[in-house]
């Protein structure tokens, strides 16, 4: 796991690590997703992991992977993330039951 957690940014590594250790089903999608967030937004891009409670439901937590725009093009990006979601995630999704989310953030 620590492999996988020097992938990705998090303000709080023990939460995230936590989190993956109740919901060791996640570890493979974010070993996958990678490679093909790579492929639409860049090599290198910035994911930043963050547990939260999941929004829609209100109670259930969720691990966010925030992928890191710096060009300030947030229309891009979602056209970017539609890609991403739409070409690879969405076949994936079902695998994880809702406890993994991807979307953009703008960072400076």
């Amino acid at each position: 796991m620590d492999e996988l957690l020097t992938r990705f940014d998090t303000d709080d590594r023990e939460a995230v690590r936590s989190f993956l250790l109740t919901e060791p089903v996640l570890i493979f999608p974010l070993q996958a997703s990678v490679p093909e967030i790579e492929k639409v937004f860049g090599a290198g891009v910035r994911i930043v992991l963050e547990p939260v409670v999941n929004p829609e439901t209100d109670d259930l937590p969720v691990l966010c992977a925030l992928i890191q725009i710096t060009d300030g093009d947030i229309e891009g990006a979602i056209e970017r993330m539609d890609s991403f979601s739409r070409d690879w995630w969405y076949t994936s999704r079902p695998r994880v039951d809702e406890k993994l989310l991807f979307n953009v953030e703008m960072s400076v």
